[in-house]
């Protein structure tokens, strides 16, 4: 998991020349009693209160791809909603609603994460000092409880609707040893594939794969992601469907619009005097979109009506830079090469395992554009794969 794993933010590289009006994606609920948050690698609270670090609306959390940048078409502002409106103002909507064709070409917009990884380095300086790492997502409230007094770690969660000390579930607890004066202690608290994670000092506190886990169905997490319910996504594109067709099937659905997708909020809040924090650290899983983005084409796997059921010796294969990868998602019935169907495998969007002939010994990209078509490669991210 660690490996897939992308940064987004790491308060040990602040900007070597930050503009005026730089600010980081990260702000303490009482400024006054922090130090070093804007430009410096150690950042100090010098109260005796408690107090939050809280990611701010300045950086969304989203499954942007800095090597993407390179691409001329990329415009990290664009939204479905603003598309919509340009409509709205010329007075021509487009056939379907969530494509319009001079986007066709270009890569699709990013998407809010909610599977992410918060790391913090605390240093207590005068009493021990409690961390409580929480991620709102999917309509839950997921934390991560480290107690240095009683000694314990707790995952819990509770719905974001409920309130007060009753509507928590304790879904795993440990012992630890940390967070005292002088010592640096780190916290890693996950939130990946419906389950919480929390390590301390790189060991696995609590949580985890099967200890950590809660259920929700893939309607419950459409509905839970998303602003609408899922009966009004489902609405959206049977109002949409043709004879000939079928958003979600043969084109972009409802699950393409990025403007309906709820955003993660992330924070820190601490208990018990002053500190020094060395590391502060926001890191997502990959995300596979659901959007049509170049390829005018529908999503296989992103929809309710279009996805594949996998055979024992079938693979369903997906690239690692999802808004610009033409992978299992969008290869078609049309696209199989005739032999494959008839001495293979019929199946469309998937590979048979007598298909797969070599393995992958080299990791080469991303490497930089360097103003044409050839890519130049990256030798200080180029490694073997053993």
């Amino acid at each position: 998991q660690r490996t897939m794993f992308l940064p987004v933010f790491a308060s040990r590289y602040p900007p070597v020349r930050a503009e005026p009006t730089y600010r980081p994606p990260i702000s303490p609920d009482d400024p006054g009693a922090w130090s070093g948050v804007q430009d410096s690698t150690v950042w100090t609270y010098d109260g005796r209160d408690a107090t939050t670090l809280s990611w701010n609306d300045r950086r969304p959390i989203t499954d942007y791809y800095p090597y993407n940048q390179g691409r001329p078409d990329r415009d990290e502002d664009r939204s479905w909603t603003e598309f919509l409106d340009r409509d709205r103002a010329t007075g021509q909507p487009p056939t379907n609603p969530f494509v319009r064709p001079e986007d066709l070409g270009a890569i699709a917009p990013t998407y809010p994460v909610s599977d992410l990884a918060l790391r913090i380095a605390v240093e207590p300086t005068d009493t021990p000092v409690a961390v409580t790492p929480t991620i709102t997502a999917r309509g839950l409230v997921l934390q991560g409880v480290v107690d240095p007094v009683a000694g314990t770690a707790t995952v819990r969660m509770r719905p974001e609707t409920a309130e007060g000390v009753n509507g928590w579930t304790d879904l795993d607890s440990g012992a630890f040893q940390g967070l005292r004066p002088g010592a640096v202690t780190e916290i890693e608290f996950w939130h990946v594939d419906q389950a919480l994670w929390l390590f301390v000092n790189g060991a696995l506190v609590c949580g985890g794969p099967e200890r950590g886990a809660y259920a929700l169905t893939p309607a419950q997490r459409v509905e839970a992601a998303m602003v609408p319910t899922f009966d009004e996504l489902v609405a959206v594109d049977e109002r949409m469907a043709t004879e000939s067709s079928r958003p979600g099937v043969t084109s972009a659905g409802a699950l393409a619009r990025n403007d309906q997708y709820r955003n993660a909020r992330v924070r820190w809040d601490f208990a018990g005097g002053p500190m020094r924090i060395h590391r502060v650290e926001l890191e997502r899983d990959i995300f596979y979109q659901p959007a049509p983005q170049r390829f005018q084409r529908a999503t296989l796997g992103a929809h309710w009506d279009n996805f594949p059921t996998l055979g024992d010796d079938q693979f369903f294969m997906c690239g690692d830079n999802s808004p610009n990868s033409e992978d299992s998602r969008y290869w078609r019935d049309a696209d199989m090469n005739p032999w494959v169907r008839a001495n293979i495998d019929p199946t469309p969007g998937v590979v048979n395992r007598d298909l797969v002939v070599g393995r992958a010994f080299i990791v080469y990209f991303p490497a930089p554009l360097a103003g044409g078509p050839i890519l130049a490669p990256d030798f200080g991210r180029l490694r073997w794969i053993w």
